[in-house]
């Protein structure tokens, strides 16, 4: 199954150009999420390299499995750029994890592909537009209550980013992560529904 059964659609988009657009993500994906996560472990929970062995099982078992099911605990989307220009649009992934239908929460995901130069004004720009789209997805499609994120207080850029759209910050675990040599803080943001229909 390419699609999730409990999103109504295939792809979602919030521009009318359609120049930033969400799908769920496939077998021809993975390979490419391997190398991005492998490359850029400092900014992530994941501290060894993952082997195309174990990416292939992690999503068959993980991933694939809960697209048919009506509350999967993770739904994980690659970030197309409808650009003609570029000969491998998909730019990002992320998604919803950890989803709790109890609680009616979910963590926030996002990675951007390696080869980007980066910028600030490129990074915001298409982040902003991935939170924009996860958002519906989370509070429109799916009905929760409550999005939030993780991020290592080194991500600057990052963090600037989440609050200028909409999310909150809510605290921190002091040395809560060990990267690049040393401990960091883990900052908390969120944003709940009634922030979101305020300003939707």
């Amino acid at each position: 199954m390419d699609n999730y059964k409990c999103l109504p659609f295939d792809f979602i988009t919030i521009d009318k150009e359609k120049k930033y657009v969400l799908y769920p993500v496939r077998l021809k994906d993975i390979e490419k999420i391997r190398t991005w996560r492998n490359s850029q472990k400092s900014v992530l929970r994941q501290n060894k390299d993952i082997s195309d062995i174990y990416q292939a099982y992690y999503f068959a078992n993980y991933v694939f499995v809960e697209k048919g099911e009506d509350h999967p605990q993770q739904i994980l989307l690659v970030m197309k750029e409808m650009d003609a220009s570029y000969i491998d649009n998909t730019i990002a992934y992320g998604g919803l994890v950890n989803i709790n239908y109890d609680n009616k929460s979910a963590e926030v995901s996002f990675l951007m592909h390696n080869d980007f130069e980066y910028d600030h004004k490129y990074y915001e720009e298409r982040f902003s537009a991935f939170l924009a789209m996860i958002k519906v997805v989370g509070f429109e499609w799916l009905k929760l209550n409550s999005l939030f994120t993780e991020t290592f207080q080194f991500r600057i850029e990052h963090i600037r980013v989440l609050e200028n759209n909409e999310f909150h910050y809510r605290g921190a675990l002091p040395q809560h992560v060990f990267k690049n040599n040393q401990y960091y803080d883990s900052i908390f943001h969120s944003i709940i529904k009634e922030q979101y229909k305020c300003n939707h």
